[in-house]
């Protein structure tokens, strides 16, 4: 039975304030102008009639302003914007609509047909039915994709709304953007905005919702973490609180915390840190302790905010698409579709050959012993592919920088008019000719290359020390023979991103572990637990003492080996802050405009943070897999890792040459 005709009718706009208040303003949180008023007025009157007050219209509302909050265009709806919408909403249910009418049962087929041939199971074809296999659906090539740092899409933290907004950026707008006063104002306030909002959203920190009679007598019920801010605590001495802020040292040497409203003076004399974790200066900390009438706030416990899981950031902030690897349009955003990323999740598993190959760090192409090693891999990967198969071989290598013991500077030398640079491109070219001899690798694998410290333009006027970050990649005047030689070979940024089906793979080379153990906070009560752990027992004067510690030799202790400790506490750190540099940039530099690149908001699927000063290690934290290869070379052996996506586990590969 065909749907009954409707009666346009002309809708003034005061009418439909009330509806259009309830759904977009108070549901959405959309504030409605008045032109956008009367255009919505225009079209809901024609269209839905006498049911302008109906659930229908009601829906059609709703889909406006999801449609609104999709294209990111705003809190506040005008007439321009507010038509486009509505054309984009009508497009969509024509298209709903044409796609219903489209799907013809497999009943209908069957009774509409004069033969009485049994049908084969096998030949049937419905149209809601997917294929067996999902790489039919999708090519995995299209979803895999280096991101370099200067190409990410810019995503700046709103901390008054609570949400990320997008920047667009012009097609031919200049990568590597100066330093802006702006930019440099708001980069710590909005490191410490992030932290404070994910907090905000951990059960440990949320006030209860009723206060029970146990609490109100003081009995039985522990007070919830309530986070106060620093300018509250005047007046107020002698009470206990827990601050969140920034640990810096104030203008007479002394520790401080510093959150957006003011700064106080730390005791830490009594401090306890938590365990397992780096305390240095530029951490977002959390401090429990007691304010005194002079100032200065005597910490008690200290420790970092906890991380948080990859879902549950995306859920938070709306599945936004931070690599930009879903845009149609390079000047708009887009969100991760839910049944896309479980279709690409469930085409992960089917890839089951697929791996990845991530070489150590220092990979110093001047080095003859780092030529034969790569030598001898090349060969390996080769016959395997020969035995087994292509399809056994890496989708990608990672080459971990610098690629040159000593850093690149334009010096000229006094025999020859040839500067350093051009020995910089003769390694890459004696990679290329080494490569040659293995097309296989070169026709099947793509090549990637993240630089170091020592590697080009950063080294000119660094010298070797740790650079601006993020770093730029090497120019790919160095590469021409290599990019000729290889079928794909990518020069990326340090750090970058890597998408891969639904994982995102973060590729770091920095030296992290001894910075953070160069610069880290020494708290008295740690080193004298440590003094008394190394004090002799003949020190002890009660009998009943070394008894004890006798008793407490012979029982056996599961120790946890230092190599593991060390990699589980610095993994910690780095997650819990939430940031690839959490440090003053008087220690490490940062390109203020570029922050957003540095942050672990929301974490990745895999961060491969290549660290020569640290163990190499795989830990897993908050369902994060993070993955040290370590040092490419160590005495007679070549240390590489292989990343299987599917399965998300990695296997340590040592190759002895």
């Amino acid at each position: 039975m065909d749907n009954p005709a409707i009666l346009p009718i002309q809708l003034q706009a005061s009418n439909l304030r009330p509806i259009a208040f309830r759904v977009l303003s108070k549901k959405h949180g959309l504030n409605i102008k008045l032109d956008a008023l009367e255009r919505l007025a225009e079209y809901i009157g024609p269209k839905f009639g006498a049911e302008w007050r109906g659930a229908k219209a009601q829906e059609f509302l709703e889909s406006v302003a999801k449609c609104w909050k999709e294209q990111d265009r705003g809190i506040f709806v005008d007439g321009e914007g507010v038509s486009v919408v509505i054309k984009e909403v009508a497009d969509r249910g024509r298209t709903k609509t044409q796609e219903k009418n489209s799907k013809v049962s497999l009943a209908d087929l069957k009774a509409a047909r004069l033969d009485t041939v049994v049908d084969d199971p096998d030949t049937i074809v419905d149209g809601g039915v997917p294929p067996k296999n999902l790489s039919d659906l999708h090519d995995w090539a299209d979803y895999f994709k280096v991101i370099d740092a200067f190409e990410q899409p810019i995503f700046r933290y709103n901390h008054l709304r609570k949400s990320y907004d997008f920047v667009p950026q012009m097609a031919n707008a200049f990568k590597l953007k100066s330093l802006n006063v702006k930019s440099g104002i708001h980069l710590f306030p909005n490191r410490l905005y992030i932290v404070k909002d994910r907090l905000a959203r951990n059960q440990t920190f949320q006030a209860p919702t009723f206060t029970s009679l146990t609490s109100v007598t003081g009995a039985g019920i522990k007070a919830s973490h309530t986070i106060s801010s620093i300018k509250n605590l005047l007046g107020r001495h002698g009470q206990r609180f827990l601050l969140m802020g920034l640990l810096t040292r104030n203008a007479n040497g002394n520790w401080s915390l510093q959150d957006h409203s003011d700064a106080i003076e730390l005791d830490i004399s009594q401090a306890l840190p938590s365990e397992g974790s780096y305390f240095a200066p530029g951490a977002i900390l959390l401090a429990d302790g007691i304010y005194s009438n002079t100032g200065t706030f005597h910490v008690s416990t200290i420790g970092h905010p906890p991380a948080e899981k990859r879902e549950i950031t995306l859920d938070h902030y709306g599945n936004i698409d931070y690599l930009g690897i879903h845009n149609i349009l390079p000047s708009a955003t887009s969100k991760i579709d839910k049944p896309l990323k479980k279709r690409l999740q469930l085409l992960e598993r089917e890839l089951y050959n697929h791996t990845m190959l991530f070489l150590g760090g220092d990979c110093h192409l001047d080095n003859l012993r780092v030529m034969d090693g790569l030598k001898k891999l090349f060969a390996k990967l080769t016959a395997v592919a020969h035995d087994d198969g292509e399809e056994k071989l890496p989708i990608a290598i990672v080459f971990n920088g610098p690629f040159v013991s000593a850093p690149l500077h334009a010096t000229y030398s006094s025999s020859t008019n040839s500067s350093s640079s051009a020995t910089y491109k003769a390694y890459f070219d004696a990679l290329a000719e080494l490569l040659e001899g293995f097309p296989l690798i070169t026709q099947h694998c793509s090549l990637v290359f993240v630089p170091g410290d020592n590697d080009p333009w950063s080294s000119s006027f660094s010298n070797g020390a740790a650079a601006l970050w993020p770093q730029a990649k090497i120019p790919k005047i160095f590469g021409t023979r290599l990019t000729r030689v290889a079928k794909t070979c990518v020069w990326t940024s340090n750090p970058s991103h890597v998408n891969y089906l639904s994982q995102e793979i973060v590729l770091c080379r920095q030296d992290i572990g001894a910075k953070f153990r160069r610069n880290s906070v020494m708290f008295p009560s740690t080193l004298q637990a440590v003094e008394d752990e190394d004090s002799p027992i003949g020190t002890q004067t009660s009998v009943d003492a070394v008894t004890l510690s006798i008793d407490a030799l012979l029982k056996p202790v599961e120790t946890v080996p230092a190599d593991v400790k060390e990699a589980r506490k610095l993994v910690r750190t780095i997650l819990d802050q939430g940031h690839l540099s959490p440090f003053p940039l008087h220690l490490r530099g940062v390109n203020w405009e570029y922050d957003h690149i540095l942050q672990l908001s929301p974490l990745p699927s895999v961060l491969v943070l290549c660290d020569v000063s640290s163990p190499k290690f795989d830990v897993t934290y908050e369902g994060c897999h993070v993955l040290n290869p370590g040092t490419l070379i160590h005495r007679n052996k070549l240390t590489y890792v292989l990343y299987t996506p599917s399965t998300r586990k990695a296997s340590f590969e040592e190759l002895y040459f």
